[in-house]
């Protein structure tokens, strides 16, 4: 049995960074793993060439998870901003008559 066999309809986000990704070395400059059931998504990027520690590849990094729920939640629309109110004058203005 193939490795990739083994977890057929048992993979899951996890499982593809841990045994998959790194196995096939697919995704040495940047690599995602989306959960979309579970609205989760895992992303690593390569070392830049101003990086000295860790691995230089990407799915050798560590992964960082983002909360789509978080990311795409939509609060309430404001109101539309009304328009400023005419100052009123502090002194009345002059009457003209005219006789």
């Amino acid at each position: 049995m193939s490795d990739s066999a083994k977890y057929h309809g048992q993979l899951t986000a996890e499982l593809a960074i841990s045994q998959v990704m790194a196995h096939v070395q697919t995704g040495d400059l940047h690599v995602y793993v989306a959960d979309l059931v579970g609205m989760q998504l895992y992303y690593s990027r390569a070392r830049s060439d101003g990086e000295t520690d860790g691995p230089a590849m990407g799915y050798d990094r560590q992964y960082i998870k983002l909360d789509l729920n978080v990311m795409f939640a939509v609060g309430p629309t404001p109101p539309p901003a009304q328009p400023a109110a005419k100052p009123t004058p502090d002194v009345a203005e002059p009457v003209i008559a005219i006789m």
